[in-house]
């Protein structure tokens, strides 16, 4: 019997820079994703300059892989001139997708029409409602936020956001979200290498009793 290749799982590959781009290919990624020096959320990364994207999806596109580029950070206003020259940048060199974060981002998918936008974890789309009206913006995938299960160990059935934190306006345009989480239950918890969360339980009319008093 036939596979339906359409009905595959994509390995979906990280690449923080050149070697990390290689060994990625050579252990048979369909895809890759990949940010350049700026509007890139993995600064730590040694990441790729804008003048080697053509050069770096081409050599995806040899590998018989996709090249998705990251353009996954919060847009402060002076930026935005910035993200366009990026997303043309990306649709002349054959990027097959963009993973955003920013909303303001989805304004400019009319003027590139063959460039596919994806949703990166980083928009924080946690329901089904979420993806139908991340598709109905002109989103082509959504990929879902991850932190709960990832950084604590459980999944919630339902999360509200409650509010938005800006640590520091002015020097950074990093922020925190708050959510309420129901229905919680056990799952998997996978933290990144050297990472250790330690999740302390707190009653909720304590908690929001801490918060009242702005302890």
């Amino acid at each position: 019997m036939a596979t339906d290749v359409s009905k595959m799982p994509e390995l979906l590959a990280p690449a923080g820079g050149p070697d990390e781009l290689v060994a990625a290919l050579a252990a048979g990624a369909d895809a890759v994703y990949f940010g350049l020096k700026k509007l890139n959320a993995r600064t730590g990364a040694k990441n790729f300059p804008p003048e080697a994207l053509q050069t770096v999806v081409q050599s995806i596109h040899d590998a018989h892989a996709k090249a998705y580029l990251t353009l996954n950070v919060d847009l402060a206003q002076r930026e935005l001139g910035l993200a366009a020259r990026t997303l043309a940048l990306a649709e002349q060199a054959g990027v097959d997708a963009v993973l955003v974060r920013d909303p303001a981002i989805l304004a400019f998918i009319p003027a590139f029409p063959k460039l596919a936008f994806h949703f990166s974890t980083q928009a924080a789309v946690t329901t089904s409602a979420g993806v139908e009206a991340a598709k109905s913006l002109g989103i082509t995938r959504v990929v879902l936020a991850r932190e709960l299960s990832e950084e604590t160990g459980l999944q919630a059935e339902e999360l509200v956001l409650l509010g938005v934190s800006e640590g520091a306006v002015g020097f950074t345009n990093e922020h925190t979200e708050v959510f309420l989480a129901r229905g919680l239950r056990q799952a998997d918890e996978h933290p990144d290498e050297g990472e250790f969360v330690n999740t302390v339980w707190v009653d909720y009319e304590d908690a929001l009793a801490a918060v009242r008093e702005g302890r």
